[in-house]
């Protein structure tokens, strides 16, 4: 599943250079796969042996504002050194930057918080992709299956993290 991650960021990168996506680029290269590495680390030192499931967290509500203000600011960071590079779709651009961080952040966290900032950045990409396609650029339509399919499965993941995590509070596991 791992090797399926990484080459799927790789490619993902590849397609996002080639279409000046720098903000994409740097989100797989730079963000994506540590953040990832971190929650793979986290979800397995936080298991529930019996279930074979991972342990929801609950955060702190300091923490989900420490979180949100912090990339409120780092909007703006983000905004300008993908405007240096020149990003495509800048704004839209710097959104998917945001969007994918928190939801990544998040999960790190075992948090069910970060599938509705990946259901938020299924979005984004989504619109991020239709753009160009609606422009003429047709040869991109198989680009925005994948955000597609990512769409609909962290609609499922979430109905799925409810209910889990509702079962681990009638079990007194996690919080």
């Amino acid at each position: 599943m791992l090797f399926c991650r990484v080459v799927s960021v790789f490619f993902y990168g590849i397609v996002s250079y080639n279409q000046g996506y720098y903000g994409e680029l740097i989100i797989t290269a730079f963000l994506t796969f540590p953040i990832m590495i971190i929650g793979i680390i986290s979800w397995l030192r936080h298991q529930d042996k019996e279930e074979d499931t991972v342990i929801i967290s609950s955060l702190s509500k300091k923490e989900i504002t420490i979180a949100l203000l912090s990339q409120l600011v780092l909007f703006w960071i983000y905004y300008f050194i993908l405007k240096a590079f020149n990003t495509d779709l800048l704004v839209i651009s710097t959104m998917s930057v945001v969007t994918s961080v928190l939801a990544s952040y998040f999960e790190a966290r075992r948090s069910e918080l970060s599938l509705f900032c990946y259901i938020a950045n299924d979005l984004v990409i989504i619109t991020l992709w239709l753009i160009p396609i609606i422009s003429g650029q047709i040869e991109l339509i198989s680009v925005l299956v994948g955000p597609i399919l990512l769409l609909i499965n962290d609609i499922y993941g979430s109905y799925n993290w409810r209910r889990l995590k509702n079962q681990q509070k009638e079990k007194g596991i996690g919080v």
